[in-house]
């Protein structure tokens, strides 16, 4: 747990860069790192408090809502930035992945152990299984959240290469046009000079 907020705030500290709201999106997500890490710590030693994983599961839909505006702002700046930023950006979101391994399994206790708790009575284990179910769908739209984000991160960095290479081939283009209409010009005038002298 310790390494995993180590790397967050190496990530987070790892260089000045003057990006004002990226930067605001970035410190909100070292915040709510704060919150989910303190929690997870609480719940391992108590992994039956209800109310704290109800509000550990908000902090996860809260912060991959974050790393998804933090995506759309690296999308928005030039090539070598928006490398530093992705690559700080995969970082970020490595490490709440692995937090978000250790909820699942604190949830997976705390589902279980309802279960042994209430053995007894077919409501209460009614319950207790439409409360898992929840939070394993709860967990899949987290997981396919995450995936569309990595998708639209790679497709949209694939396409600002490929803006880039047909820019610089139209340029190349026209500084040819530019040198083959120069020779032109240059070719006529010794050709108008000679026939002056012809005459």
């Amino acid at each position: 747990m310790n390494n995993i907020m180590n790397n967050i705030l190496i990530t987070h500290n790892s260089g000045p860069i003057d990006k004002s709201i990226f930067n605001y999106y970035n410190n909100e997500f070292i915040s709510q790192s704060h919150k989910i890490n303190e929690n997870i710590v609480m719940l391992k030693d108590n992994y039956t408090n209800k109310s704290l994983i109800t509000s550990t599961e908000q902090l996860f839909i809260d912060i991959y809502e974050i790393i998804k505006q933090i995506q759309n702002e690296v999308r928005s700046f030039d090539n070598v930035t928006k490398k530093e930023l992705s690559d700080r950006y995969i970082q970020h979101k490595k490490n709440i992945d692995l937090l978000n391994n250790d909820f699942k399994k604190i949830c997976s206790d705390f589902n279980k152990n309802l279960l042994v708790e209430n053995s007894t009575s077919n409501n209460h284990r009614q319950r207790m299984l439409n409360t898992n179910n929840q939070l394993i769908n709860q967990t899949k739209t987290i997981e396919n959240s995450t995936r569309l984000v990595d998708e639209i991160t790679n497709v949209s960095i694939d396409i600002s290469v490929e803006l880039k290479k047909n820019h610089e081939k139209i340029n190349s283009v026209q500084n040819h046009i530019c040198n083959f209409k120069d020779i032109t010009d240059a070719a006529r005038k010794i050709v108008s000079s000679m026939n002056k002298r012809s005459f």
